[in-house]
């Protein structure tokens, strides 16, 4: 049952039972006799650069458990974090537990330095669907639930109103716009007179929580956390323009007289008509960041550059009296709309700007015992991992952290 490209290691003990990958299978889904079970973890802690290739090759070959078979997914992590946490707690130095700190760290190292088996860390997380990672399931004390649906709506009057829970229905009226939450979403409905007041509303997500609502013209907008968008509840004039802070994916109604303009702060204005394209503008990010992934848009600050897709313009955010250059380079879609397909994106990603993007997500503060780590990781988990267990993936890394209330602590 040799698999192309797969080890054909064998222990001896091994040999008149199974191959490697009929023993590799076994374990995954729970075939293996005792025996059978011994010289894997013998195996596996003997060779393990084999042991990883096998595992990737595997994994290519559509021969392990992939992302639709949620329930040994989740049996796998848990097989792995319940004899870490043994070996942690009774310091017994059983085999089973010796290949899981031992044989497992050395794996999971190589997966955040060197990438080669990225696969495994999509593999060995849970990937719950949003509802029950956020329906108050109980966790352990120290710990920070990930980012979910909610926001803050501010009226023209200053009324705030917040989204978390509402039901679908009228929750304000602006004028002669009715403010409505469909299926979950925040819409605009109504008209606007030529003589009518412009009213703005603002919508904004606290760490801890993402957004999505669509504007009075029909374009779609979401929200990162900690971010926020302001925008008029109609667009009477010959321009759309909205502002924003933090990080918004925007699909723009299609208006060819009627330009759609996106201002993050003083720094930078995106001009377009119709298209896809998201926006990083974090005040604590070293860049602001533009990606195009259809249409095209015009970046500018002073200066200014027209982009295409695939595509991203940064400007840098350092404090400044007169425009600074924007730079254009290719973009990875997957990486920037990571954030918006629940995962992480991780690529040669170092310490502080992973922990900013945790101290967004968990709505946590970091804070760093002694110096701050070196190193730069590579992993694309899941965002609906509670804290302990994003932890714990860094960690395998040498990083280790703990959570103390609303901190992270990140430790020398």
């Amino acid at each position: 049952m040799q698999q192309e490209g797969a080890s054909s290691m064998h222990h001896p003990q091994a040999d008149n039972m199974k191959t490697w990958n009929e023993l590799l299978e076994g374990y995954c889904n729970d075939r293996l006799t005792p025996d059978e079970l011994e010289a894997f973890l013998q195996e596996a802690d003997a060779h393990q650069e084999e042991f990883a290739g096998a595992i990737h090759a595997m994994l290519v070959a559509g021969k392990m458990p992939q992302a639709g078979d949620e329930p040994l997914r989740e049996r796998l992590w848990q097989q792995v974090l319940a004899k870490v946490r043994l070996a942690d707690e009774t310091g017994i130095p059983v085999r089973s537990i010796r290949w899981y700190r031992k044989t497992w760290f050395r794996v999971a190292a190589m997966v955040f330095f060197t990438g080669s088996l990225v696969a495994m860390i999509w593999l060995m997380n849970p990937t719950p669907s949003r509802k029950n990672a956020t329906s108050g399931t109980s966790m352990a004390v120290q710990d920070a639930a990930p980012a979910h649906e909610g926001a803050i709506l501010t009226l023209a009057d200053g009324k705030s109103i917040l989204l978390d829970s509402l039901p679908d229905g009228v929750i304000a009226v602006e004028g002669n716009t009715k403010v409505t939450i469909v299926n979950g979403q925040l819409a605009y409905e109504g008209s606007h007179a030529k003589n009518d007041e412009v009213s703005f509303n603002t919508m904004s997500t606290p760490k801890g929580r993402i957004y999505h609502l669509q504007l009075p013209d029909g374009t779609k907008a979401w929200l990162n956390a900690a971010s926020s968008i302001t925008y008029p509840t109609a667009f009477p004039g010959s321009e759309r323009k909205v502002s924003i802070t933090g990080e918004v994916y925007f699909e723009v109604a299609s208006n060819a007289r009627k330009p759609f303009l996106v201002s993050v702060g003083d720094r930078a204005t995106v001009e377009v008509l119709g298209t896809h394209f998201n926006v990083n503008g974090y005040a604590d990010e070293p860049v602001i960041s533009t990606t195009l992934l259809e249409g095209s848009v015009r970046v500018m600050n002073g200066n200014n550059v027209v982009l295409k897709p695939g595509e991203m313009a940064t400007i840098s955010n350092a404090p400044t009296l007169s425009p600074l250059p924007i730079k254009i380079q290719n973009a990875d879609p997957e990486a920037v709309m990571a954030w918006k397909n629940e995962r992480f994106y991780f690529d040669n990603t170092d310490i502080p700007t992973i922990m900013r993007q945790l101290a967004r997500w968990y709505d946590v503060e970091i804070v760093y015992e002694g110096a701050i780590p070196g190193g730069h990781f590579n992993g694309k988990p899941s965002r609906l991992l509670p804290a302990s267990q994003m932890l714990t993936l860094i960690g395998y890394s040498g990083v280790n952290c703990r959570i103390e209330g609303k901190k992270i602590i990140v430790m020398e």
